[in-house]
């Protein structure tokens, strides 16, 4: 190897991996860099692969590389110390295995990191282009649903509507209706009679014997049967007994047919004449007792 000088010397390459020596001719003022490469691709290895030692001192690639033999004071015959960076297992495991990339410098790492930081932005977005495509995907499946179930829908609604479902309305508070008052008859029998005037009608209750005297409940007087009326105007004590006995049968029969407490009130018109005819209908009141006939409670 020569430059521009022609002075050329020998130098001794010794590799110390094998102990095989070369001599290598090079010019005073060739760079080292020329006889580095010249020599590794010699031996068929990297140049990165090889460190080169002279007088003690390591010759590193980047520095010594460019320097001249002259400037390092080489002179004829003088050794160049060759090392193997890996020994023979560790070049056959470096051989097999990948080759790690080179540890960066503060630049490279840099770079490195902000390509990292931009390759993670990218990911991220990518990411978030999925998320929001599967979601139209989504909407799109639960659009096709809900038109194939419109019309099954629509027909449901159909007969909900046909059914006519509404709210049940509060109960109404049945009304009690007031016994109708009559005016006293005319009896013509009782008249030039002298006497004391009897109570000119009754309220009494028929039904269940149990149950007579617990219609003071306002509850339980709403839940009675309408009053029903029999009007003894004009008859004799005999006629109004009969007429009473005829009666009490019927009105026990309705009493029961009804609902709880199972009473029906009747109002007994008696007029405004003499007595006896009140004074006998207070006293089949007070016979029929054990028969479920009682006065009504006052309210």
């Amino acid at each position: 190897v020569k430059g521009a000088d022609d002075t050329t010397i020998d130098i001794i390459m010794h590799h110390t991996g094998n102990e095989q020596e070369s001599r290598v001719s090079i010019g005073v003022s060739t760079t080292l860099k020329e006889l580095f490469s010249n020599y590794s691709e010699d031996q068929g290895v990297s140049l990165r692969e090889l460190r080169f030692t002279f007088a003690g001192k390591t010759l590193f690639l980047s520095s010594a590389s460019n320097k001249t033999p002259a400037q390092l004071r080489m002179k004829h015959n003088d050794t160049i110390l060759v090392t193997p960076t890996l020994t023979t297992s560790q070049e056959e495991a470096h051989r097999s295995s990948p080759v790690k990339p080179e540890k960066l410098s503060s630049r490279g790492s840099k770079k490195k990191r902000s390509k990292s930081k931009r390759t993670k932005s990218t990911l991220a977005i990518g990411a978030d282009r999925h998320q929001q495509h599967h979601k139209v995907l989504h909407s799109q499946a639960l659009t096709r649903l809900f038109e194939e179930a419109e019309p099954r829908f629509k027909e449901i609604r159909q007969r909900l509507n046909v059914m006519n479902l509404e709210r049940t309305l509060p109960k109404q508070k049945k009304k009690l209706f007031p016994p109708t008052m009559h005016k006293p008859a005319y009896n013509p029998s009782m008249e030039g009679l002298a006497g004391k005037a009897g109570k000119t009608i009754y309220v009494i209750q028929v039904g269940e014997v149990e149950n007579l005297y617990k219609s003071s409940k306002k509850s339980l007087q709403r839940a009675a049967n309408r009053p029903q009326t029999i009007d003894l105007h004009g008859c004799s004590k005999v006629e109004a007994l009969s007429k009473l006995e005829e009666s009490l049968p019927q009105w026990q029969e309705t009493a029961m047919m009804g609902a709880y407490p199972f009473l029906q009130s009747i109002v007994i018109v008696c007029g405004g004449g003499n007595q006896v005819l009140s004074e006998t209908v207070e006293q089949w009141i007070k016979q029929q007792k054990q028969n479920g006939v009682a006065n009504a409670p006052k309210a």
